[in-house]
């Protein structure tokens, strides 16, 4: 995942999160890298296409917070 949030202590860029800046992140979401992304108590995140493919690529199943708050919401 990505977020425009600082890193806290103990978080490791490219292991807990990529850390961009507002402007790259917005940049990356205009040239429509990012899966989903969404603005949460003032910072970006989001989920790049590419991390989820290539999960997908290596054999994982994929389940994204959207189907599980999905499902939650329909029960």
């Amino acid at each position: 995942s990505c977020t425009t949030r600082s890193p806290r202590p103990g978080e490791v860029e490219g292991k807990s999160y990529h850390f961009l800046s507002v402007t790259e992140f917005e940049r990356r979401a205009a040239s429509g890298d990012f899966l989903e992304h969404a603005r949460v108590h003032g910072n970006w995140y989001g989920t790049l296409k590419e991390t989820v493919l290539k999960a997908m690529r290596s054999g994982l199943d994929i389940v994204t917070a959207m189907q599980l708050a999905d499902k939650v919401v329909n029960i």
